[in-house]
């Protein structure tokens, strides 16, 4: 609680009594959550002797089990966290391990005491002692050195492995023998062993990695690539995971990234820690603002990282934006402010009126905007138009919210709600969201055509809008969903806003059946849609039971 109020606290001095007071329901709805994900983590998350026994006979079963090396810098840590730490890795179902640790020279007796104590014990933990403090790059390339593994896993001196995680982690790698990148879900895990603050992610977002460290942990990499890039970079402590995470994933296919939907790892949170309060190391987050922006670069992106809601992180794109065109239909009376766009068209709400206006067009971005769209924020086209116009996007949505602040659309999941979805719906326009799905650019599978921006050259690549649905906003999921089965990434973004009232109506029963036909493989999994969340509502409660199984 003490911490919640800080967190109010410094919102108030940075933005505001406002922001402040939103801050504090924020908290408030988060303790809500934590107690909800107790309950539903001790029905569904905690492995009992049978469980166990299953584990330990598909370890046995895995063909060429590969050598799994567990990567732990450490320095001057509480003893009873460190031995719990480590315990947490002898403790692993998967057996084919190594733990490569560096001490940093710390200056705390026990230290030493308790690693040379635990390596005597067991030939799998290495441990080198440095003469010289070096900070935690120097460190962690240090136990690189140490790996003999085919595959590095990263953990923190304080924090704890789920039994199976190296076991998920090993069947992954024998199932898809390209891989070259393993990442999980996590949660959050204070003093006295209490879990919290479930981190339920998506397959792989490159656009929410550019807002936050997607794959911090459980985060399994190939081996061999970590030493051609460089390993971790000294003047980056704080984010050097996520500087090296950048620089992986920028060498390496996408392809080849994989996710495991189920929680592999317990991040300690402890007064001082990120894990608690984001905002304790804020020279850490300057610095992944660096790194971020050097991606970009890499990336051929013109934008620079700055800071969004939080310790977030966002794009400002650089100079001007692509030209935009505006396809308005349905009822109503759009208020476009003048010179912000290079044309407006004016449609009917049916697919062939909308499709003819759209042919006509001459700007490099479309923007579909239903006419009920009311107050646009000041920068809507630019945003829109700038990620739209990135390489491997596809279509780009907005926040849309109705006159009382509360979210009308945030994209659509497909296979929830016996159909399409839309997660977050009714929830508060200024609310950060579950694992900040309301506050950070983010990839879905499809978006509402009330109001949606693709480059004229994604659009045509893909077809266009199939003009043999009579529903819209069903044509506009079917070209979100054309343009993913391409290789392009629909992304949503917080950063443009609508209020809208007809921006989430409801789909026609004729035209969700159609779609399920066409698409059923991502009815029956969304990747954007983590399978632990529920599938019977919007709100993003905990499924129950989860949709996946760990076995």
């Amino acid at each position: 609680m003490i911490s919640r109020i800080k967190k109010a606290l410094r919102t108030i001095r940075r933005e505001g009594f406002s922001a402040g007071y939103s801050a504090f329901l924020r908290q408030i709805d988060k303790g809500r959550r934590d107690r909800e994900y107790r309950d539903w983590a001790e029905r569904y998350d905690k492995l009992d002797d049978a469980g166990r026994e299953r584990l330990s006979a598909i370890a046995a079963e895995l063909e060429d089990a590969p050598l799994i090396s567990v990567l732990m810098p450490v320095y001057n840590v509480e003893e009873r966290f460190l031995r719990e730490a480590i315990g947490s890795v002898r403790a692993q179902i998967y057996q084919n391990w190594e733990l490569c640790i560096a001490d940093d020279a710390s200056t705390e007796p026990h230290v030493r005491k308790v690693l040379e104590e635990l390596a005597a014990s067991d030939a799998r933990i290495r441990v080198t002692f440095r003469e010289k403090n070096g900070h935690i790059s120097a460190a962690s390339n240090t136990a690189l050195e140490m790996v003999r593994g085919d595959f590095t896993a990263l953990m923190d001196h304080d924090d704890l492995l789920a039994e199976d995680a190296l076991l998920q982690a090993a069947r992954v790698i024998a199932s898809r023998p390209e891989v070259n990148l393993i990442y999980s879900d996590e949660d959050k895990i204070d003093a006295n062993g209490v879990r919290f603050q479930p981190m339920f992610k998506p397959d792989w977002s490159p656009e929410l990695m550019r807002s936050l460290n997607l794959i911090t942990h459980l985060c399994v990499f190939r081996t061999e690539v970590l030493p051609a890039i460089g390993g971790f970079r000294t003047g980056f402590e704080g984010s050097q995971d996520y500087d090296l995470s950048l620089r992986f994933i920028d060498s390496i296919s996408p392809a080849t990234i994989v996710h495991i939907p189920h929680v592999l790892y317990h991040w300690r949170a402890i007064p001082g820690s990120v894990a608690l309060d984001s905002g304790e190391k804020t020279y850490a987050h300057e610095r992944a603002r660096t790194a971020l922006t050097e991606h970009y670069r890499r990336s051929g992106i013109a934008a620079r990282a700055v800071r969004g809601r939080g310790e977030l992180h966002r794009p400002e794109f650089l100079g001007e934006p692509p030209t935009v065109s505006v396809i308005l239909w349905g009822d109503g009376q759009a208020e476009i402010e003048a010179g912000s766009v290079h044309e407006v068209r004016e449609s009917a709400s049916d697919v062939a009126s909308i499709v003819r206006e759209a042919n006509e067009t001459s700007g490099d971005v479309l923007v579909f905007l239903h006419r009920d769209a009311g107050k646009l924020s000041s920068n809507f086209f630019s945003e829109l138009a700038h990620r739209a116009a990135i390489n491997g996007v596809g279509a780009v949505g907005p926040k849309l919210h109705d006159e009382g602040g509360r979210i009308a659309n945030a994209g659509f999941a497909l296979g929830i709600m016996n159909g399409i979805g839309r997660p977050h719906f009714g929830m508060r326009r200024d609310d950060l969201g579950p694992f900040v799905g309301l506050a950070a650019d983010r990839n879905v599978l499809a978006l509402s055509l009330a109001a949606i921006a693709v480059s004229r050259k994604a659009f045509d690549e893909a077809g266009g809008l199939d003009e043999s649905f009579d529903d819209a906003v069903a044509a506009g999921i079917d070209l979100c969903l054309r343009l993913h089965e391409a290789g392009k990434r629909n992304v949503w973004t917080p950063w443009a806003e609508a209020t809208s009232a007809v921006a989430s109506y409801e789909i026609d029963e004729t035209a969700i059946k159609k779609l399920r036909a066409r698409w059923q493989k991502y009815f029956e999994r969304d990747p954007y849609y983590n399978p632990n969340l529920t599938a019977e509502g919007e709100d993003l409660r905990f499924a129950e039971p989860p949709r996946v199984s760990r076995y």
